[in-house]
């Protein structure tokens, strides 16, 4: 049984460390909302809904710390959701990769794409190595490892 539509509202404090920057603004917290979990929403999957609390912000105990205040008019489960999408700014973002990760990949792939290849070539060779079942497996394996290195 669930708690709704109270007289006085059940207040609650949240802090949020590490929210102020060096200049004073809130470089963690761009939007803040308080909220309930609601086991029915979302098809019966649940979700937090903002339904029937309020948020504030009290000021903060220490510098880098902001205080939230819920009130909430229910009994249920309870958070602050916070938004911190924006702080990344899309300008710090690339989709192409960096020629340094470009090179590192490239000189990984050509050391494990030769060390493959010399331990085919030595289990071919050798005969007291090729006669033995498990070399199968190895070539087998050192095979299928060198098509995905050229594949992807």
């Amino acid at each position: 049984q669930q708690i709704r539509n109270l007289t006085n509202p059940v207040v609650f404090n949240f802090s949020i460390p590490n929210a102020v920057s060096s200049n004073g603004t809130f470089s963690n917290v761009l939007n803040y909302t308080c909220a309930s979990w609601d086991f029915k929403a979302s098809g019966g999957m649940g979700n937090w809904i903002p339904d029937g609390c309020y948020t504030s912000q009290m000021n903060g105990t220490e510098n880098t710390t902001i205080q939230i205040q819920c009130r909430c008019f229910h009994l249920t489960n309870f958070a602050v959701l916070v938004d911190i999408s924006e702080r990344i700014s899309p300008h710090n973002i690339s989709n192409t990769p960096s020629p340094v990760i470009d090179i590192i990949c490239t000189i990984g792939i050509a050391l494990s794409l030769f060390g493959l290849v010399t331990t085919v070539i030595t289990h071919l060779i050798i005969k007291e190595i090729r006669q033995k079942d498990v070399s199968k497996y190895h070539i087998q394996l050192c095979c299928a490892l060198i098509g995905m290195l050229l594949v992807f």
